[in-house]
């Protein structure tokens, strides 16, 4: 994931650039608020809307928010104003003085966050059935053990498997096993 720097201090950003790119993180551009924002996300944003006043800071931290995952960072904020910010949709706020190991690993801690939760919503709804059969394999059972289990036949268990392979792009059955510990079974 691409990370999009939008902040009025060139110094700081070259800094931040350095730093980022250091860690093996990818930035994809760069702007000064109040930057116009991309209509799609491109990847996630660390932004200092210090440049604008308090009530269009929030605003513009929330619209970016509705666009990717927000990283605000800005120097010596105040409490109150952080909590605006979080409140607004940003994923965190640092202080800009902070260690650089700090930034980077909040940035990758955004980033994998936003990963998992677009695989999360990307990936095709199980029906109930499929993940009552991938709960029974998360805990080791053999698909004849499902079946009787769940009162189907074994062939009726080798489908849903299949088709829940499909939905997930899943290949083999380690990585089956892998989807099903982590399935919400909640449906």
């Amino acid at each position: 994931m691409s990370i999009h720097i939008i902040d009025a201090s060139p110094v700081y950003v070259i800094g931040l650039v350095h730093v980022l790119t250091g860690a093996g993180l990818t930035v994809s551009g760069i702007n000064a608020p109040p930057a116009p924002l991309p209509t799609h996300s491109t990847g996630a944003f660390l932004v200092d809307p210090s440049v604008l006043e308090p009530p269009a800071a929030a605003r513009y931290v929330a619209d970016v928010a509705k666009v990717g995952p927000v990283l605000v960072l800005e120097m010596g904020i105040p409490e109150e104003q952080r909590s605006i910010y979080l409140g607004a949709g940003a994923y965190e706020v640092l202080d800009k003085i902070r260690e650089p190991k700090t930034l980077v690993e909040t940035v990758q801690a955004m980033v994998a966050q936003e990963a998992a939760q677009s695989t999360h919503k990307s990936a095709p709804a199980l029906s109930n059935r499929e993940s009552q059969v991938l709960q029974h394999i998360s805990r080791g059972l053999t698909h004849g053990q499902v079946a009787r289990r769940l009162g189907i036949s074994q062939h009726t268990v080798d489908t849903y498997v299949k088709r829940a392979r499909l939905k997930l792009s899943l290949g083999n059955k380690a990585e089956l096993t892998r989807a099903a510990l982590f399935q919400d079974f909640d449906n």
